[in-house]
C-alpha cells in the first residue's frame, strides 16, 4: 500500500479578478520526493504556491498536507502543519543579524513564555542556548558556517542570502519545504552547489517541492517534475520524460505541439 501523499494538489483553481492563474491543477507528492514544479513565466507555479502555503486563501478545490484539507486556514496555521517555504523576491529581515534571521524560524520550537524572557529565568537561559546551538548546525548544514552570526544580511553576497533564507525555513523543522526559485540570480557553480543542497535537505527527511526556472538544476535534483502553462497541468513526469514531451517544448518555445 502506498503511502500517504505528504502533499495533495486535487482540482484547484485560483483566480485574481477576472484572471484565472491556476485552472483544474491536480498531482500529489509523495513523502521523500523531490518535485519540480515549472512552466513559461505565467504559467501559475507562484499563484499555486501561494495557495499551498496559505497566502491566498481564495481558491477552488482541495489541497491537503498529509491527509489534512487547508480550506480555509491562514499561513500561519498551514504551517504549523509542517510546511516551510522561500519566496522568489528574498525576505530577509535587513535589521536582523544572521543569527536572528534563522531564530526567527525557531519560534515554534521555543518553549520559554513571557516570564521566562522578562526574568531570564533558568529555562529562558537553556532554550536560549539549545535554540543558538541549533542557529549554528543549520548556517553549518547550509553552508554559511564562515559567515559572523551577527552581521547584517544586506551585507552578504546574494547566494548567501538565499542559503540563509532557507536556512530560515528549516529552523522550524518543516515536512514539506516549497521553494520558491532558489537559483535565481546563481551563476553556474552556485546552482550546482545548490542543487547538492537540495539532495542534502531531502536526505533530512524533508519533502521538497521546488519552483525553478534553471532546467539544470530541475533535471539533475528532481524524481518528478510538474509542468504548468497557462494555469493548466500539461504534463508530469520523470525528468528524462518532460525533457522530450512535446508539450513542453511548444510551451516553451511558443509552437504547436509535435
Amino acid at each position: 500500500m502506498a503511502p500517504e501523499p505528504i502533499l495533495s494538489v486535487r482540482e484547484v483553481e485560483v483566480q485574481f479578478g477576472g484572471v484565472q492563474a491556476v485552472a483544474g491543477c491536480t498531482f500529489v507528492v509523495a513523502p521523500g520526493q523531490i518535485v519540480g514544479l515549472i512552466g513559461p513565466n505565467g504559467a501559475g507555479k507562484t499563484s499555486l504556491f501561494n495557495a499551498i502555503s496559505g497566502i491566498v486563501r481564495h481558491y477552488h478545490g482541495e489541497i491537503r498536507i498529509a491527509g489534512r484539507s487547508l480550506r480555509g486556514l491562514p499561513a500561519h496555521r498551514v504551517a504549523a502543519l509542517g510546511l516551510s517555504r522561500t519566496f522568489q523576491n528574498i525576505r530577509l529581515f535587513r535589521s536582523l543579524s544572521v543569527a536572528d534571521n534563522v531564530l526567527v524560524g525557531e519560534h515554534r520550537r521555543i518553549r520559554e513564555n513571557l516570564l521566562d524572557s522578562a526574568f531570564h529565568t533558568p529555562r529562558f537561559h537553556r532554550e536560549e542556548g539549545a535554540a543558538l546551538s541549533r542557529v549554528e548546525n543549520l548556517l553549518e548544514f547550509v553552508g554559511l558556517q564562515h559567515l559572523d552570526p551577527q552581521a547584517l544580511p544586506g551585507s552578504l553576497p546574494y547566494g548567501d542570502q538565499r542559503r540563509l533564507e532557507i536556512a530560515r525555513a528549516l529552523a522550524s523543522q518543516p515536512r514539506l519545504l516549497l521553494l520558491d526559485e532558489p537559483a535565481a540570480g546563481m551563476n553556474t557553480v552556485e546552482s550546482r552547489s545548490l542543487g547538492i543542497l537540495v539532495r542534502s535537505i531531502r536526505e533530512r527527511g524533508v519533502t521538497v517541492l521546488l519552483v525553478e526556472h534553471d532546467m539544470r538544476v530541475v533535471m539533475s535534483v528532481c524524481d518528478r517534475v510538474v509542468v504548468l502553462n497557462f494555469g493548466r497541468l500539461i504534463a508530469e513526469g520523470a525528468p528524462s520524460e518532460i525533457q522530450t514531451n512535446p508539450e513542453v517544448i511548444a510551451a516553451y518555445l511558443g509552437g504547436p505541439p509535435g
